[in-house]
């Protein structure tokens, strides 16, 4: 059993070293490329936590991330518990319905919001989100009703299956039905009779059928082509780069490998890395990282870790939540990023920022240059009484007419200046491979030099 006094990173003597019940408290580490905090702090951080004996989950935006946590993990021992999401298999869409016989599973609502999450990820990339709350409500609705149709007919829930109903519904102005006979037998209305012929449907499921129908007859099927459109791109660009090549391979066949191996000290890396497989690649991540943590949440018991470096790219509206709870599961949180500007060009909105940034205790701050995150750092480290001294004087002709004066006050002011952030080591051959960071949490903060683990030319 891994106990929550393991030291993960051991700090000067004079500040408490950072224990792993520390890190359910989240952990940010900022620093501007070529700052150090990979090979630093995040170097520090992921030793740590393999060492501990945690499993987790790695998130890779670059194309050596992977390869750098199976150095790591080589490093300390854990190369056999190294699992590689390319090389297996994980039918999200299966996994949910297969849940239905356990708490939370086989919800529709469930499976939407991980969906949802994807899509935000993908429109941002794609430079097509919107602010407007009304394409988002929308497409939700369209999504929640063709799911339940599919569930409640007894089917089996595939992305094919989806897009055939959202795709095959009737134009405004057709009517459904000419001297009794379908003019076509649209995909909702096959589900629908299919479901309605099912035995053992209860009261609350006949209804919902009707909510369904309501939907696609009444509702979506009178909003202009044009506007449905609109709405059935919003999902249907993202479902058709999942079902094709090897996409469809890795999440809409079988099911090799699960979230919660986490909680059996497995480390997952989902090494489709965004430099290399684009936004479809930072879709996947945020679906198979959406499901990963509320799998987390559904099953407690070992500590595990999430960790990813350039972290902005894969957060998603669910994270601050998601952080509020962690420490409750034992679940540590690791980002690495540039910026704050980074997270606030993503997600574009500082409020959950905010929140976000808030539950993440444990703060790093490495070499940088962005003049707000420098001078948040600096706020959140706070201000102290310091003494301010001045001296002055005048001259004349001869030594009796001479004079100097001094005086000294008390004012508030940075414990750390911002402008300190500019001057921290980067590691390298220049600094002797040792790079700096400011660590703070509340109500410490000290300045740490890090010997820059062993990066993978090093270690070889």
């Amino acid at each position: 059993m891994i106990s929550d006094d393991t030291i993960i990173l051991p700090l000067d003597g004079n500040t408490p070293d950072l224990l792993l019940r520390h890190c359910y408290e989240g952990i940010i580490v900022y620093g501007a490329t070529g700052s150090g905090k990979t090979s630093g702090s995040g170097a520090a951080l992921a030793r740590g936590f393999l060492e501990a004996g945690l499993g987790g989950l790695v998130l890779c935006a670059k194309p050596d991330e992977a390869e750098r946590w199976q150095h790591y993990a080589g490093l300390t021992g854990r190369e056999k518990d190294i699992v590689l999401f390319s090389g297996s298999r994980f039918n999200f869409l299966r996994y949910e319905q297969a849940r239905s016989n356990s708490k939370g599973g086989g919800i529709t609502e469930n499976i939407v919001h991980v969906f949802y999450e994807a899509m935000q990820a993908f429109s941002r990339g794609q430079s097509r989100g919107s602010s407007d709350p009304y394409w988002e409500n929308a497409a939700r609705t369209l999504l929640r009703n063709s799911i339940d149709l599919i569930l409640l007919a007894g089917e089996e829930l595939t992305l094919t299956r989806i897009c055939e109903v959202i795709y095959d519904t009737p134009q405004r102005g057709e009517e459904e039905e000419q001297e009794g006979e379908a003019l076509h037998p649209y995909e909702y209305r096959k589900l629908f009779d299919k479901a309605l012929n099912r035995d053992g449907l209860t009261k609350r499921q006949h209804s919902d059928l009707e909510i369904c129908l309501r939907f696609f007859e009444k509702d979506f099927g009178k909003l202009s082509e044009k506007t449905k459109g609109s709405i059935i791109s919003s999902f249907t660009s993202l479902a058709d780069g999942l079902m094709r090549g090897l996409m469809a391979d890795l999440l809409g066949t079988s099911t090799k490998l699960v979230p919660e191996l986490s909680r059996q000290g497995k480390i997952i890396i989902l090494d489709l890395d965004i430099m290399t497989y684009g936004e479809l690649g930072k879709a996947v991540s945020v679906i198979f990282k959406t499901i990963w943590q509320k799998a987390m949440e559904r099953f407690p018991g070992n500590p595990v870790f999430l960790f990813a470096d350039e972290s902005h790219f894969f957060q998603t509206q669910y994270d601050a939540l998601f952080q509020s709870t962690c420490r409750g599961f034992k679940i540590c949180t690791c980002y690495l990023s540039q910026n704050k500007p980074g997270y606030l060009l993503e997600l574009k909105d500082e409020h959950r920022i905010a929140a976000l940034m808030g539950n993440l205790r444990n703060k790093f701050f490495h070499a940088n240059d962005c003049p707000i995150t420098n001078q948040w750092a600096a706020s959140l480290i706070g201000k102290e009484w310091q003494t301010r001294t001045s001296a002055g004087g005048s001259k004349g002709s001869t030594v009796d007419q001479q004079s100097s004066n001094w005086s000294s006050q008390m004012q508030r002011d940075f414990r750390i200046q911002p402008e300190e952030f500019l001057s921290l080591k980067t590691g390298g051959a220049d600094f002797g491979n040792e790079t700096e960071a400011i660590f703070f949490r509340s109500p410490h903060y000290v300045k740490l030099v890090f010997d820059q683990w062993p990066t993978l030319e090093k270690g070889r």
